[in-house]
């Protein structure tokens, strides 16, 4: 994760705040828009793809937004605040990677030219891993708190989408090879069992059931279904493979607080 701050402009010492919570009419979306496309003209100008907007991203970033106004604060943490990975789970949001930078400047047009001015801020707004982004800008007094938070968005797909993702996948890389396709069996078993270990925020192949024909098992987590494991892979180029097992599960933990796919195999 990476957090990144800059202070723009002249900022008094003292602000006087009537309104310690802040109401959605208290933000401005047509700044917060135009720092949106700011964003995705310096990446357009550049090759990148362009980050999509993201209202639970915006969501986030409108609560620190606050936070710092309240606090009176540039900071990517305030007192008793969670840390950005865990202020974006609590959206819901479905993610691998996240991103934050903060500003304050008395003009809102020296937001974006901060930030890019900054090595750190830019190296965010630049990053082709981040797909997505939401902003929140607020005034207090003559001054304007600005924060964008950054994030690699996954897919939302269900179990049975997830597995035919996975089983497409798998037979993808064995035509690729110039090798015969495989059957890949959804299993309710392996479903149960892999969803129990995601419970508990615990991946041990050795806990997948599996009858005594069985070459092995597999257990791996993936930000998306093809993005197999090498011991996977592996099995997929023996030549004697003629079918696999699957069950998954889409559950947020403690160690993928933004969710994961979580896939049992049995071969």
């Amino acid at each position: 994760m990476v957090r990144r701050l800059v202070a723009v402009g002249i900022v008094c010492a003292v602000l006087v705040i009537c309104s310690s919570a802040a109401e959605a009419d208290d933000f401005d979306p047509r700044i917060e828009r135009s720092l949106f496309d700011q964003v995705n003209h310096e990446r357009a100008s550049r090759g990148l793809p362009e980050l999509k907007w993201n209202d639970k991203l915006m969501q986030s970033a409108r609560k620190h937004t606050q936070r710092m106004k309240s606090a009176h604060s540039l900071t990517h943490q305030a007192n008793g605040e969670p840390v950005l990975l865990q202020r974006v789970a609590a959206t819901g949001l479905r993610f691998n990677s996240s991103a934050e930078n903060v500003a304050y400047a008395t003009n809102p047009d020296d937001l974006h030219p901060g930030w890019m001015h900054s090595e750190g801020h830019r190296k965010n707004i630049l990053n082709p891993q981040y797909n997505s982004i939401g902003i929140g800008v607020l005034k207090a007094g003559n001054v304007y708190y600005a924060t964008q938070n950054f994030a690699h968005v996954t897919s939302e797909d269900n179990k049975a989408t997830a597995e035919n993702r996975l089983a497409k996948a798998v037979n993808q890389l064995r035509a690729s090879k110039g090798m015969a396709p495989v059957r890949v069996i959804a299993s309710a078993g392996l479903q149960t069992a892999i969803c129990g270990m995601a419970k508990r925020d615990v991946l041990d192949s050795n806990l997948l059931p599996a009858d005594r024909a069985a070459r092995g098992t597999i257990a791996f987590t993936a930000s998306e279904p093809e993005e197999m494991p090498r011991s996977l892979i592996n099995v997929i180029a023996s030549p004697s493979l003629t079918s696999l097992n699957v069950g998954s599960c889409y559950m947020a933990t403690e160690r993928y607080p933004g969710g994961t796919y979580w896939f049992g195999v049995v071969y």
